[in-house]
């Protein structure tokens, strides 16, 4: 495997988890925010593919030698069941919590939020 090819693995995943966090980062819709399993699992997979881009990228870089030579098709399944599916599973539940959380408290801020705003209107008129 060359060089390049080997970046190629490492980059793709990178950009791709950094974009799918961009995008799920900004304020959701009325539609994805009534879906909080599905916002869960984007986020999840965009930390994900973050995550085992960046580990991927920092083997390469401690050994290459010995990291092509140690690639094979039992230790790319082992990476798989032991990195990056708990760090999938971890991420989703992490992040269905805060969604979880925040669309509770919403309601709240917002009613706090607005009497602040009253009161500083009545104070400033």
């Amino acid at each position: 495997m060359s060089i390049a090819g080997l970046y190629l693995i490492t980059i793709v995943p990178i950009l791709l988890g950094l974009a799918i966090i961009f995008k799920e980062s900004g304020w959701p819709s009325e539609r994805a925010r009534n879906n909080r399993l599905l916002r869960s699992i984007r986020s999840g997979l965009g930390g994900t593919l973050l995550v085992s881009g960046l580990i991927v990228l920092l083997n390469y870089r401690l050994s290459p030698g010995s990291f092509i030579a140690d690639m094979s098709l039992r230790s790319i399944f082992r990476f798989a069941f032991l990195v990056v599916l708990p760090i999938f599973f971890i991420g989703a539940a992490g992040s269905y919590v805060e969604y979880s959380v925040r669309d509770r408290a919403e309601p709240a801020a917002r009613e706090r939020l607005h009497k602040i705003v009253e009161k500083w209107r009545k104070g400033s008129s």
